[in-house]
């Protein structure tokens, strides 16, 4: 079969017609390739301040849980701090009743040595239900390290006091009622190798409903003696207070 060669004869309205038509798509396809080029640039915007906000968002999340930690261990290091101040205030104003000194009487052979001791609440509150206990005897002189000392006896002539003050002066009296000195013990004391302990416990509630212990070992001396018997001595062990 032989080709024959067509030509399309178009007439110029047609052709204008058709032209316009063409422009116009083309226009239009321009506009929506912007429009879409519009469109992923916001859709990369929003993406991008949508990462950024998820960091802010974290950041201010570990931000908020640090302050909160923060804030948490001030309140701890708060509190601690006032049941700190809440205990020194109560060790400053609570009671102490401490030896405060001493006198012995009725020194001399044959005699039945009395000692007196007095007892102070040195602190700044009242020490309730005061109760002592005391008891002589004569030992060597100095009082070896370790030596052991009778237990005083449940409860001596001067009972319960009830409430001593803050400055109060208590005076205990204790007498060797079955033993008069005799006059080896007398020399012995006096020359020095040889002295009278008075070994006692004080048991009161402080102003706060605590029971406190004071434990004393005191003693007579050949300088006492010297000084008329008015100045007691503290041992070097055996006086603790709680």
């Amino acid at each position: 079969m032989w080709a024959l060669p067509v030509e399309i004869i178009e007439k110029k309205s047609d052709a204008k017609v058709r032209e316009r038509r063409e422009k116009r798509s083309e226009k239009r396809e321009k506009h929506d390739l912007i429009a879409q080029q519009r469109m992923n640039r916001a859709t990369k915007k929003m993406a991008d301040y949508s990462l950024w906000q998820t960091i802010f968002v974290g950041l201010g999340t570990f931000l908020l849980i640090v302050t909160l930690f923060l804030t948490r261990q001030a309140n701890k290091a708060a509190r601690s701090a006032v049941a700190v101040t809440r205990r020194m205030g109560k060790v400053q104003s609570r009671a102490y009743v401490v030896v405060k000194g001493g006198a012995l009487k009725n020194f001399g052979e044959g005699k039945h040595a009395h000692a007196v001791v007095s007892l102070i609440n040195s602190g700044q509150t009242p020490a309730h239900g005061v109760r002592t206990k005391m008891h002589v005897g004569i030992g060597p002189y100095p009082p070896p390290t370790g030596a052991a000392f009778s237990e005083p006896p449940e409860l001596t002539d001067a009972g319960s006091d009830g409430v001593a003050g803050p400055g109060a002066v208590l005076y205990k009296h204790v007498t060797m009622e079955d033993h008069p000195l005799t006059a080896p013990e007398v020399a012995s004391i006096t020359n020095g190798q040889q002295a009278i302990y008075i070994v006692g416990d004080v048991r009161y509630r402080d102003a706060f409903g605590k029971a406190r212990t004071t434990r004393f070992r005191t003693m007579f001396t050949h300088r006492s003696v010297a000084r008329d018997s008015e100045d007691i001595e503290v041992c070097d062990e055996g006086n603790e207070a709680d």
